[in-house]
């Protein structure tokens, strides 16, 4: 006999764990793009930009 009602929900609960570390990773590698492209985006107004003046 189990000593557990649900002998699955440690299984369950590390599912969960890395769901929700898949998410933050995800979450923080689209800041980290975001802000690169914001950066080189910036670069390249700022080259023609002055290039121009």
């Amino acid at each position: 006999m189990m000593s557990r009602e649900n002998p699955l929900a440690p299984l369950y609960e590390e599912m969960e764990r890395e769901g929700t570390q898949k998410q933050a990773k995800y979450a923080l590698a689209r800041t980290r793009a975001g802000w690169f492209m914001t950066i080189l985006m910036i670069g390249w107004v700022s080259k023609y930009a002055f290039g121009v003046l």
